[in-house]
This record gives C-alpha cells, structure tokens and sequence, in this order.
C-alpha cells in the first residue's frame, strides 16, 4: 500500500488489515465508538473482525474502515479518522473504491444515522448518492445495542438510518 506524504506531518502508511491488527483495532474503535460492535440495519456487527484498510503514522493507528463484499455489492460498515480534514478518509474510502473494483463490484453502499450530517457530506462530496432511507430503524437498533442514544450530533433524535450508494 502507498506511504502519502503531508507538508509539516510526518508520513501515512495505508495497507490492509491483517489479524494482528485486531487488538489495535479494538481499542481504536473503542476509544471512540464506546464499543466494540455496532449495528447497521438491525445486524449486530465487529468492524475489527472485518477485512478493511488501516492508517498508520509513527504514532500509531490514525484512520479504520472496514467492508464485507456480498455478490456485486462491497458494503462499507464503518470508516473513521482520527486526523480529521487531513485527507485520511478519502485515502480510506479511495482504497475501497479499487478493492470494489478488482472484485467486479458494480456498487458501493453504506448507511449513516440521520443525524450524521458530518458523514452525509463528506459521502455526498466523494460521489455517493441517497440509495435508501430506512425509517424508524433505529428502534430494532436499540433493542439489538441498547446503548445507541436517543440523541446524536447537534442533539438531533437518532430515529433513521440512511443508505448511500456508489455505482463503480
């Protein structure tokens, strides 16, 4: 995978996940997400026992995303940066772009919450499209992970979730 140099930071390793990584992923995920497992559209999953792609600097884990390929469809679960506006997470994305490619995927998918306008940008400016919206899921959701708050981002009720889509 290609090391991207930055002006004034030190140097990007991307590559792949492998299973050594899990324990580092694991802790990454949960020093964020608060948890080790997620839900999306009412299955529980890992995001560290997925295949993904990492991001590293000389300190450490800075960037995840993790995907599942079904048939002609690569489904992103989770991408997240720790290095925010930096160019971490389209490199991610970028990267799962060409596995959907070399695996003949016709489509990239992925759901967000509704209130995650951050992501819904940040999808939308790299070509997504609005694919699905799946109302009131959110309540299945709770009763799989009943830690998922009631209120999100901007304090905006988590009631929906919203698909997203890539055509390759």
């Amino acid at each position: 995978m290609p090391v991207i140099e930055y002006k004034n930071m030190s140097a990007f390793e991307f590559r792949s996940t492998e299973d050594a990584d899990s324990p580092a992923l694991e802790e990454f995920i949960l020093a964020f997400w608060h948890s080790n497992h997620m839900v999306c559209l009412g299955q529980l999953f890992y995001p560290a026992r997925l295949p993904g792609f990492l991001c590293l600097d000389d300190k450490g884990l800075q960037g995840f995303v993790c995907y599942e390929i079904h048939g002609d469809t690569l489904q992103l679960f989770l991408i997240d940066s720790r290095r925010r506006e930096q160019g971490v997470g389209t490199h991610l994305l970028a990267l799962c772009v060409e596995k959907a490619r070399q695996e003949h995927c016709r489509q990239i998918r992925l759901v967000i919450t509704n209130d995650n306008l951050r992501a819904l940008r940040f999808f939308q400016k790299r070509g997504f499209s609005l694919h699905h919206l799946h109302l009131n899921t959110m309540e299945t959701a709770r009763k799989i992970k009943p830690s998922i708050p009631d209120k999100g981002q901007d304090g905006i009720p988590i009631r929906h979730e919203i698909e997203l889509e890539l055509i390759c």
